[in-house]
């Protein structure tokens, strides 16, 4: 890897520092800003600290969670 793109994911990392977690047969919850990529190419840049993304695939606001894992009995594994 060249030093100019380490020096780029770098800066990006700093702006994009957050922590992952799976939550038990619910949604994947991330905190921290960051960008989110869609199947379609589409970015959404967050501005809040948390987020919860489905992982059940129920959702009508995906790649958000809507709550519908609990409708559809999701467990993950």
């Amino acid at each position: 890897m060249n030093i100019g793109l380490r020096q780029a994911i770098s800066r990006k990392e700093q702006k994009l520092e957050s922590r992952i977690f799976c939550l038990k047969n619910g949604p994947v919850r991330v905190y921290g800003a960051v960008d989110i990529e869609d199947a379609n190419g589409r970015h959404t840049i967050t501005t809040s600290m948390v987020h919860e993304l489905c992982r059940c695939g129920a959702s009508r606001v995906a790649p958000f969670c809507d709550g519908s894992h609990e409708n559809i009995s999701f467990v993950s594994e």
